[in-house]
């Protein structure tokens, strides 16, 4: 066996990263006291401070554990007597994750603003008393913070004004209050300095007088409250009743709403449009960018709708431009507006515009699947717009297949170069139904081509019949003590997919090897660990016997052993002389791939099976197939001109009938 390759580069990054005990200052396992009495959430913020202080940490990975940490057991912290100490410490270790990184900045703000908001809601008056020290301290050091930082509190959907709305049912303390105020006047000026010129940029040039008359988002009134608030007169219940961000968002809706009224001769469409493709790109408006794209794409749909076709190749591509951008925070959205206009301008019937439609989504690039795994749970960690991705080219696609010929292609190339991942239960075959109920002919073979990617041709959903009949049989060899198979038998029968076919064929290469990288893609951490640390005589066993089997072959190569047919492959076993429950195993998991790779690769592997999926109702061929195949004396000639015949007559009868099939749900 030729020696194992160990990157140079990876055993570097190891040695540099690698930190055999984090140090960090005793005051913080005051939360190991505090959750003495809970072992587990003891041991759990023990690592959690572990990760907290480890130099080399995914900061975005450490914030999120310690956020539900602490958000899940807040009311423990805030019932023990050590809860002032803990609080504040608690506060220390978030305000660590500020950055340079706005994206985590933002979230280490909400972060802050959640648990504010969930102690103020779960707390009484005394324990407001006892702690008002620690929020005193925590609001004044918000306050100032330095402006790159302040601002990130203003981009989520808590608010300081909503939260000392709250506080103010306690009987603050002048000190307290006066930070209050502070707090909420330099959040005021901020916000409508933002605002002002947000107004004088874009909507003061929409030159409507009614707007003016309308709404309070005019420069002269942010002028005249933020001079107010300078002059530090106003009480905090006069704080309280002024306009948040939140609140001049929810004006700017209001004031959209207003436009999308007016008559096209007041208001045209095309300047609608504009003015909302300056919004999204307007970087204080975030929180509603979102809902800013959903509505360009219905004014835009109505623009194509209402319009000859010039000119709006120009609104198209800035569309596409702006939806590219915005991917990463709203891939669903994205891909519902590139449905939706992709929907419109197809029935509209434009060939230029069309084909301005289809380089642009393929520009815009597809999701691929990222497997990363199965979780512990037994499904597969894998990129959740991927499949929606699929779905969305196929629609625009089957609205006219001969004008998106370039659509298909691009998408067969995309699942050839990323792979294709779709799971039992996404039931996709009644979308190659309405695929193949669509004109398909002029690009039949195309088409063909794409669904021959697709591991989707069965009818059993997740492990039925002989699939799950064998994946357990094989996980009571061991009474389920085998993790690494227990596990795959799980995955199986939950969320059974082509996934399994690598996967199987990978145990089996763990076999042949005992290298853990082929099992650990796959596997959770714990779960691996178990199988490779604790459970290695199970599979120290299954090597010699792999080893036994590659002789036997002559060969060590598995994709070898697996091409022979299965009878064979168990008189092999067989003929060793070795423990019997172990070539049960052998033997069960190899018969298990073939099962699983003729599921969703329609490789003939057991042909009893194959055809139990198929009735003759539907096939009046289907028994005289069974014999052709079976049956040996029959010329090779002459089946090939059999199985032409059939295929033809399934493409011009069935494939491209004028007929609508239904797609059948029976499971």
């Amino acid at each position: 066996m030729a020696e194992r390759f160990t990157s140079k580069a990876l055993l570097a990054n190891l040695t540099h990263t690698f930190v055999e005990e984090v140090q960090y200052e005793p005051q913080y396992n005051i939360f190991l006291e505090i959750f003495s009495g809970f072992p587990a959430l003891k041991n759990q913020i023990k690592l959690l401070l572990r990760e907290v202080f480890h130099p080399y940490k995914n900061s975005y990975i450490v914030l999120e554990e310690f956020r539900s940490f602490i958000l899940k057991n807040l009311s423990l912290l805030l019932k023990n007597n050590l809860k002032v100490q803990g609080y504040w410490l608690t506060f220390d270790i978030l305000f660590r994750f500020f950055s340079e990184d706005k994206s985590l900045n933002i979230k280490t703000a909400e972060t802050i603003f959640s648990v504010l908001d969930k102690t103020v809601d779960i707390i009484d008056k005394d324990t407001f008393q006892e702690i008002s020290s620690v929020v005193k301290e925590i609001l004044k050091a918000i306050t100032n913070l330095p402006e790159k930082y302040f601002l990130n509190f203003l981009e989520n959907y808590y608010s300081f004004k909503k939260l000392i709305f709250k506080y103010n049912r306690f009987n603050l303390s002048s000190e307290l209050e006066k930070i209050c105020k502070t707090l909420l006047i330099r959040s005021y000026v901020l916000t409508y300095n933002l605002w002002r010129k947000l107004v004088e940029k874009d909507i003061d040039r929409l030159e409507l007088p009614e707007i003016k008359e309308k709404s309070i988002l005019k420069i002269s009134y942010f002028d005249s409250i933020t001079e107010k608030l300078l002059d530090n007169h106003l009480g905090l219940n006069a704080l309280l009743n002024l306009p948040d961000h939140l609140d001049l968002l929810r004006e700017l809706k209001n004031l959209i709403s207003f436009i999308n009224t007016l008559e096209n001769s007041i208001f045209p469409e095309e300047k609608k449009i504009l003015f909302l493709f300056r919004l999204v790109e307007t970087p204080i408006l975030e929180l509603i960018h979102e809902e800013l794209i959903r509505e360009v794409n219905k004014n835009l749909i109505y623009l194509i709708n209402l319009k000859p076709s010039q000119n709006l190749d120009e609104f198209l591509i800035q569309f596409f431009k702006i939806l590219k951008e915005k991917l990463h925070l709203y891939p669903w959205t994205a891909l519902e507006c590139i449905k939706n206009i992709g929907t419109c301008i197809l029935n509209k019937k434009d060939v230029y515009l069309i084909e301005v439609l289809i380089n642009e989504i393929i520009k815009f690039g597809f999701q691929p699947p990222q497997i990363k795994g199965i979780d512990v749970n037994w499904r597969i960690k894998q990129n959740p717009n991927h499949l929606l991705n699929i779905k969305v080219w196929l629609d625009i696609f089957k609205v006219n297949p001969e004008w998106c010929s370039s659509l298909l292609s691009a998408l067969i190339l995309n699942l050839k170069l990323y792979g294709v991942s779709i799971k039992d239960t996404d039931l996709f075959q009644k979308e190659i139904t309405n695929l193949l109920n669509s004109p398909i002919k002029p690009i039949y073979n195309l088409v063909k081509q794409f669904c021959k990617i697709l591991p989707i041709y069965y009818n059993e959903i997740g492990a039925e019949g002989l699939i799950r009949d064998l994946s357990t049989e094989i996980d009571e060899i061991f009474q389920r003590k085998d993790s690494l198979i227990h596990f795959l038998r799980k995955f199986v029968h939950i969320e059974n997919s082509s996934l399994a076919v690598d996967f199987i064929k990978d145990i089996l290469n763990y076999w042949l090897t005992l290298d853990g990288s082929f099992i650990k893609k796959y596997l959770p951490e714990e779960i691996y660990e178990r199988v490779v640390n604790h459970e290695k005589e199970y599979h120290l066993k299954m090597q010699e016997l792999m080893k036994f089997l590659s002789e036997k072959f002559g060969s060590n190569n598995l994709e070898l052993i697996l091409k022979e047919d299965l009878n064979q492959i168990k008189t092999y076993i067989e003929k060793i002389e070795f423990d019997q429950v172990y070539k049960d195993k052998l033997h069960l998991l190899i018969y298990l791939y073939k099962l699983e790779h003729q599921k969703y690769f329609g490789v003939l592997e057991d042909i009893n099976t194959f055809f139990t999926q198929y009735s003759a109702d539907d096939f009046s061929f289907l028994p005289e197939l069974k014999d052709l195949l079976l049956n040996k004396k029959i010329e090779i000639e002459k089946k090939l001109d059999k199985l032409l015949t059939w295929l033809n007559d399934l493409k011009e009868n069935i494939i491209l009938s004028s007929k609508i099939f239904t797609p059948v749900e029976e499971i």
